[in-house]
């Protein structure tokens, strides 16, 4: 995959253009030419002959059921086990040979996922307002958690999650009023639906476990007012370079082990994906993680589109009668 060529995904993998046009009229599986002799099936834009198009763990006929992960298709039944014994999810870290490591375009926006929808953005800040976001978090920064952030919750600290993290007042200043207006205009959403600015820093050594933004529509309900992160934009405030004879195959890349991606931090560039349907429910495909970082330190800022206005952008629960109490 070529650095001024934009990239077709296809199959869960990277291709130019013309090569994903000419994919289209091969086997997905045996890479053998499909003609009229052959029974032909079709699954997410990619072509199979009927009887390739089975599963790569149970090697049983594929059905609706059918999903692609690391580039090969399995029943959805086959692939949990797959992923819970990959080697990132026991040891935090992939198998160099179940990703593709994108590469981004020279510049605009490089689509990786089409539903839910995955998109590398450049240029989303200036280097001028990354620097500007590293020096507003510094004075605050603690011990990164997980989950929703709530007024009067306690916050829940978890060892997959070792990186430092610092919360931006909603509109504090013109800059950040600036850019979260950038933020709304590429998410699609109102201002007042977005949170806090979340900056997070990671130290060599330092990652974030597998996991999800938030939660379906029922448990939301119950654990969050009913708030959703509807959408994640996860903005990359330096280049991560590694050292010579560094041999990691990820420095604190952004991972979806299910897709068999990962994303390297540019600077300036954003990682814009969809948590959730129009109905509410989780895309399980955007199980995501925060590689290791083997090499010198990461910047990143969280932000989140919800799908309701929020006060001062923090998630606030309804108060209760005092007999509930």
């Amino acid at each position: 995959y070529q650095r001024r060529v934009h990239g077709t995904m296809v199959g869960g993998h990277l291709f130019h253009p013309p090569c994903a046009n000419l994919l289209s009229t091969y086997c997905m599986k045996c890479r053998q030419p499909l003609s009229d002799l052959y029974s032909v099936m079709q699954f997410v834009d990619c072509n199979w002959h009927s009887e390739c198009f089975t599963c790569e763990s149970c090697c049983q006929p594929l059905d609706h059921t059918s999903c692609i992960r690391f580039g090969k298709t399995f029943h959805r039944d086959c692939v949990g086990p797959l992923v819970q014994h990959c080697a990132y999810v026991r040891e935090n870290q992939l198998q160099p040979s179940m990703l593709t490591l994108v590469s981004a375009p020279l510049r605009g926006t490089l689509r990786l996922y089409s539903l839910p929808l995955i998109k590398l953005i450049l240029n989303v800040f200036t280097p001028q307002q990354c620097q500007y976001l590293q020096d507003q978090a510094l004075p605050n920064f603690h011990r990164s958690e997980v989950g929703i952030a709530m007024p009067n919750v306690a916050a829940e600290i978890s060892t997959g999650r070792s990186s430092s993290s610092s919360y931006i007042p909603k509109s504090g200043t013109p800059a950040i009023v600036t850019m979260e207006r950038q933020a709304a205009a590429l998410m699609g959403c109102p201002v007042s639906h977005l949170g806090q600015f979340h900056i997070g820093h990671y130290s060599p050594g330092q990652h974030f476990g597998t996991h999800y933004d938030t939660q379906n529509k029922e448990e939301s309900i119950k654990r969050t007012n009913g708030y959703q992160r509807m959408a994640t934009l996860l903005v990359y405030l330096n280049n991560m370079n590694c050292e010579p004879g560094c041999q990691g195959t990820t420095n604190g890349h952004t991972l979806f082990p299910l897709m068999g991606l990962a994303i390297p931090p540019i600077e300036g560039a954003g990682l814009y994906f969809q948590n959730v349907d129009d109905k509410g429910e989780l895309f399980p495909q955007t199980l995501h993680a925060g590689a290791r970082v083997c090499c010198g330190s990461k910047w990143v800022l969280n932000i989140w589109a919800y799908n309701k206005p929020l006060l001062d952008g923090i998630v606030t629960m309804p108060s209760r009668p005092p007999s509930q109490i």
